[in-house]
């Protein structure tokens, strides 16, 4: 009876392990089991050493999905260049994606304003992430393909270390162009030169001309301080005296004011008289210069 008791009792236990791993595995990979992903895919013409299916995919450092299939994309299309494909699956709300919205005139949208896929190392691990971000069109140029992505194609760039890479080529082979030999030689045949210039030239007169000029220098400078200082010291004076013939004239006005506006009274009963005197000139020009006719003498009357 113990054994049949213990036997049920090893099954219970059994069966509540069983739901609690299922209940955990459906509770904890629900975003896995439930999600639907979208799928894109880049292609690189570098290395992805440190680059594994698995690999986050990252987006100013918030994972935003991983990386589900790295090859050659000569096994997938038929073409000959030897580009790396990588295709990684991308969380639906990453960017505000919706499945039914990712067409080809959005994600090319998001293209021309420089969305970009490279790679990125993790630490000093030797691993590597992919790296999503919003770089410059024109110095991250998208590569020629000559078929059409079976997914959406998302232009990648080069990595920090391939560009940090290329600039030190870049530089080294500039340095090896450059003639160094030829350059010491011009370095010495031009200071030669300078030091013979400096022997042949009377440095002595050169520097006591300096001299003085710069004593001419001080001598204008000095009589120009004079000179500002003089009229700063007159300057008060002189307003002080204009400001006083300003008051004595608006005092005259005041008191001839009466007188003044006399005279303008006579000027315009003047200028009327004037007026009318060369009205009537201009109407009877006899009249003026002659006055009245003489009266009339009739006959039998003395004159």
């Amino acid at each position: 009876m113990s054994e049949r008791a213990n036997f049920f009792k090893i099954g219970l236990f059994v069966i509540s392990a069983a739901t609690i791993v299922v209940v955990g595995i459906v509770v904890l990979g629900s975003n896995v089991l439930f999600r639907h992903p979208i799928v894109m895919e880049s292609y690189f013409d570098e290395t992805v050493q440190g680059l594994d299916v698995g690999s986050p995919v990252k987006f100013r450092g918030v994972q935003i999905g991983r990386v589900e299939t790295i090859t050659l994309a000569g096994n997938e299309y038929p073409t000959a260049k030897r580009y790396v494909l990588v295709r990684f699956a991308l969380e639906r709300d990453a960017f505000q994606l919706q499945a039914e919205r990712m067409n080809t005139e959005l994600l090319h949208r998001e293209i021309e304003k420089g969305l970009r896929v490279r790679t990125a190392a993790k630490g000093v691990t030797g691993t590597a992430f992919l790296e999503a971000d919003y770089l410059d069109p024109e110095r991250n140029p998208t590569l020629s393909i000559d078929w059409t992505p079976d997914y959406p194609y998302v232009p990648s760039a080069g990595s920090v270390i391939t560009q940090l890479g290329d600039s030190v080529n870049r530089i080294l082979f500039a340095l090896e162009k450059i003639d160094l030999e030829r350059l010491i030689l011009n370095m010495e045949e031009s200071m030669l030169a300078i030091a013979g210039l400096a022997r042949d030239t009377n440095m002595k007169q050169i520097s006591h001309q300096t001299e003085l000029l710069l004593m001419e220098i001080r001598r204008t400078n000095s009589n120009l301080d004079q000179m500002v200082q003089g009229v700063s010291a007159e300057l008060p004076a002189s307003l002080a005296q204009l400001r006083q013939t300003l008051n004595r004239l608006d005092s005259l006005l005041v008191s001839q004011q009466p007188n003044v506006e006399e005279t303008l009274e006579n000027l315009r009963v003047l200028s009327d008289n004037l007026r009318s005197l060369s009205e009537e000139a201009r109407a009877y020009p006899a009249h003026t210069l002659f006055g009245a006719p003489p009266a009339a003498v009739y006959p039998g009357e003395a004159p």
